[in-house]
């Protein structure tokens, strides 16, 4: 008897400090006409102890834009297959801020010049008892440009850095349909050369590296990834 009550006691003790992570929203929607092109949720901790989101994944292998925005910090991330873990934690009663940036819905291809209306499901997968993984709808428009195979078998992608403007570090992703000799570098309007990220051979898939500017002036900077004898080019803007 004493056994079933202590269990019963630790039962409804778990019940009531569960871990319950909420959101502002139900849904996320990406509007054209948004002068941002993107959306936001709230993440809030209802729990007594530490909410600990372990990652977000989409349904499908698009490609997201993530800033999270925290009472004293923010950080950045990218949101696709291959791309590096998301996680975070919020102390009881904390909240965090997500704003996703446009969706990518073919990172391998080439222009991504087609806008097509899709639907996808972004999963939260966190530590909470109640609602350890959190399906959050998202549907809008996204761009798309699906090439034949063969095309897309010879493709590679430079994103736009992320965020931008950034003060004083961004993220910089690139998609590779296949491994190959990677250069990426840094340079000013002047076509000096700055810094190289990365110049090694690499895998098939997404990958990002992290540019940090410190000790460079406010201004635009052009960053080139060479693969394969060919050349991407894209501008960033660092502003302090």
């Amino acid at each position: 008897m004493k056994r079933s009550i202590l269990a019963f006691v630790l039962i409804l003790q778990s019940l009531i400090f569960a871990q319950e992570i909420s959101f502002s929203k139900d849904s996320l929607y990406f509007a054209l006409d948004n002068i941002f092109y993107g959306d936001s949720v709230v993440i809030y901790n209802n729990g007594q102890s530490d909410l600990r989101i372990d990652s977000v994944k989409g349904e499908h292998i698009y490609l997201y834009g993530l800033d999270i925005i925290f009472q004293d910090s923010t950080a950045s991330y990218y949101i696709t297959f291959g791309a590096p873990a998301i996680s975070f934690t919020l102390a009881p009663q904390d909240s965090a801020k997500l704003i996703f940036g446009e969706p990518d819905l073919c990172p391998i291809c080439d222009d991504n010049a087609g806008v097509i209306f899709f639907t996808d499901t972004l999963t939260f997968y966190s530590n909470s008892i109640l609602n350890p993984q959190y399906g959050l709808p998202v549907s809008g428009y996204g761009y798309d440009d699906v090439k034949s195979e063969n095309d897309i078998a010879a493709n590679f992608n430079l994103y736009q850095n992320y965020p931008n403007p950034f003060n004083p570090s961004t993220n910089i992703g690139y998609s590779l349909s296949e491994p190959g000799y990677v250069n990426l570098s840094i340079y000013n309007l002047l076509g000096k050369h700055i810094s190289t990220l990365v110049n090694e051979y690499k895998s098939r898939g997404f990958h990002n590296e992290l540019f940090n500017a410190e000790n460079l002036a406010t201004g635009i900077y052009i960053y080139k990834l060479n693969f394969n004898g060919k050349s991407i080019f894209r501008k960033m803007i660092l502003l302090r």
